[in-house]
């Protein structure tokens, strides 16, 4: 997965220095005169400048929103292996204290012994 979040993010840097490559070489190229082309590259600047913005807040609010998803997920975790831990506790002599459960109750729901 780190191999597809490197590849989004060169593809993402490969457009914006494409796209600011492209317009400035339009703009330098083409017959006008420098007010003209001064004017177009600072409205394109201001452009990118907003663009660049949009996509960092965007980067922000997906990466927020991961990181909660992921301990939210990690925190369930870690209650479900406690609970199932307690399931098996012993005195201090060894002997088993915990309620007798079935064989289809002795293990998560989503665990497969045969594997």
């Amino acid at each position: 997965m780190s191999e597809k979040k490197v590849g989004t993010k060169g593809f993402l840097v490969g457009v914006l220095v494409g796209g600011t490559a492209g317009a400035l070489t339009a703009l330098l190229l083409s017959p006008k005169s420098g007010k003209e082309i001064r004017s177009g590259i600072n409205l394109q600047s201001q452009t990118l400048k907003k663009k660049s913005n949009d996509l960092a807040q965007l980067a922000l609010e997906k990466s927020t929103s991961i990181a909660k998803s992921v301990t939210d997920q990690s925190s369930n975790v870690v209650t479900k292996m406690k609970d199932w831990q307690c399931s098996f506790k012993k005195d201090k002599k060894g002997v088993d204290v915990s309620p007798k459960q079935s064989k289809e109750h002795s293990f998560p729901k989503d665990y497969d012994e045969n594997k």
